[in-house]
């Protein structure tokens, strides 16, 4: 079994640390790319959303390399994502493609499925190997998110730019060659003592958050890296849809039944949203408020163009800027969107925003 899954993020370095150590051949597609999104739309429905066609494009290519099985998350719910294996693995059959998709369902239960996927990749797996190579990934992706969040906080205040995010990729590729929990534990300290000692200015800088459907949050080529755009522009941001943090409520606090996250977004939300809309929207319209309440200088709102959960959000954002004075920027992207156009409205964003706050600071 030569197994593959889609890119989001940094979530493929744990993930792939999880099914290997569970005993599977993993066949990781090539970086997303132009060829990448070409591929997805050349065959995805025209008016689907760009994760679709991403990820399709994804397993185009990954199943070009050798690849026979699809590892996919699904989940009911008033997005498509839930939709995308059923419709995908029908495009990909039309194809001419061979192969297996495994889909998991990451809305109820999602440890227990996980746990059940990994038997079903290696039927010889126990349970307790099951659960060995679930707390693998695990303390992977938990190490690779704080690591993040430390090079988010340090790479608009360094001295020597490019420093910090020289420190990251060289500390991701480290977690690529290691195969303990001791060891993930050994690389992510000090890895994080190398980024807190990257030499730092003491000006203050801009705080944004960065908000929206998780796709596009989290995967750097459909926002052309904008944290690392707005890093060089000074600001420190702030995103709410870190893998670790979802894996930590779905996998444990929601099986308990206790909701002390997402029941502080929704009450932020009341006033705007009272109800869940699907995907991220009900928790976009909370933490932008959260933003406000925090005294964040802004907010960005990332989704893909149709996404309906989204768009029903940025209809709320208006009244949140203008009721709680922050300033709110709404990007919508799909295959059309250009790293120039993105680079013009982030540039004017952060300009007013600079100006905004130093007009507030009396100066």
């Amino acid at each position: 079994m030569k197994l593959t899954f889609p890119h989001l993020g940094n979530v493929g370095l744990p993930l792939r640390m999880m099914l290997e150590q569970a005993g599977a051949e993993v066949v990781m597609p090539p970086p997303n790319s132009k060829r990448t999104l070409s591929l997805g739309t050349k065959y995805a429905p025209e008016s689907v959303c760009l994760p679709f066609k991403l990820t399709l494009g994804n397993f185009i290519e990954a199943l070009e390399q050798g690849a026979d099985t699809i590892f996919m998350a699904n989940g009911p719910g008033r997005c498509r994502f839930g939709f995308y294996g059923e419709v995908q693995q029908r495009i990909l059959r039309e194809l001419g493609y061979q192969f297996t998709m495994l889909q998991v369902n990451t809305s109820e239960h999602v440890l227990q499925n996980i746990l059940r996927a990994l038997r079903t990749i290696s039927p010889g797996l126990s349970w307790l190997q099951a659960g060995q190579a679930f707390r693998l990934g695990y303390t992977a992706l938990q190490a690779v998110d704080m690591l993040e969040k430390e090079l988010h906080r340090v790479r608009p205040r360094e001295k020597e730019k490019q420093a910090a995010s020289r420190i990251f990729q060289s500390v991701m590729d480290r977690l690529q060659r290691v195969k303990t929990i001791p060891e993930i534990k050994a690389v992510r300290d000090c890895g994080l003592q190398q980024l807190r000692r990257v030499p730092v200015n003491e000006t203050p800088v801009l705080k944004i958050g960065i908000l929206g459907e998780i796709y596009v949050v989290l995967e750097p080529f459909v926002t052309a890296d904008i944290e690392r755009r707005l890093a060089e522009m000074g600001v420190e941001v702030s995103k709410f849809l870190y893998p670790s943090d979802w894996a930590s409520f779905n996998f444990f606090i929601k099986a308990l039944k206790v909701f002390p996250e997402h029941g502080t977004a929704a009450a932020a939300a009341k006033p705007y949203l009272n109800y869940a809309v699907g995907g991220e929207g009900l928790k976009t319209v909370g933490q932008t408020v959260l933003c406000a309440q925090q005294d964040y200088d802004g907010v960005i709102q990332l989704y893909p163009f149709t996404c309906m959960p989204e768009i029903v959000a940025r209809h709320m954002l208006p009244r949140i800027q203008e009721d709680l004075q922050i300033p709110v920027l709404t990007l919508g992207v799909d295959e059309h969107t250009g790293a120039a156009g993105l680079q013009t409205r982030l540039e004017a964003f952060v300009d007013m925003v600079s100006r905004r706050k130093a007009a507030k600071c009396g100066k």
